[in-house]
């Protein structure tokens, strides 16, 4: 079980000790003496933002456990020492977001490594010339390969679309 935590006071003299561990295997644990004012269970994304924003705002002390050993969920990756390369240990993961305040933050705690994802799909076009592929979503590029067009520009598309449209 990893455990992590956003600064917890120091313990005072008078702090009580840690409970049993049976207690905690039987999760009968009370700890509020030990001096946390959260406790978090999951140390993904959610827990780790409500951690640091509890004591970032409120000043409040956190204590975040997890099954893992890591912290992060499924966006845990980490450095390959043979190879020196990334290693996604759940596979790659994706942040989007059109927020500037939320690009801001994510900042604040790592360096981001950009990224341009494109999807293709392979298309039978039933024209003897076997399978095409194709942009995902639609664009500009998907018409022009699956309906041999010449579309170029936004008034090209506009133009081809007001052309197939059907009628109100």
């Amino acid at each position: 079980m990893a455990s992590s935590h956003v600064p917890a006071p120091s313990p005072s003299p008078s702090a009580a000790s840690p409970p049993p561990a049976s207690n905690v295997a039987s999760g009968l644990v009370d700890l509020r003496p030990s001096g946390y004012d959260l406790v978090i269970v999951g140390c993904g994304l959610s827990g780790c933002v409500i951690a640091e924003r509890a004591s970032a705002v409120l000043g409040l002390t956190s204590l975040i456990i997890d099954k893992r050993s890591h912290i992060g969920g499924n966006c845990f990756d980490y450095i390959d020492e043979a190879s020196g390369l990334r290693i996604s240990q759940y596979g790659v993961h994706l942040f989007h977001t059109k927020s500037e305040r939320v690009w801001e933050y994510v900042n604040r705690f790592e360096e981001w490594m950009p990224y341009c994802h494109r999807v293709k799909a392979k298309v039978d076009l039933q024209r003897g010339n076997g399978y095409q592929l194709t942009s995902l979503p639609p664009n500009r590029e998907t018409v022009n390969t699956l309906f041999d067009a010449n579309v170029t520009s936004e008034e090209d598309m506009e133009a081809w679309l007001a052309s197939r449209r059907v009628g109100n």
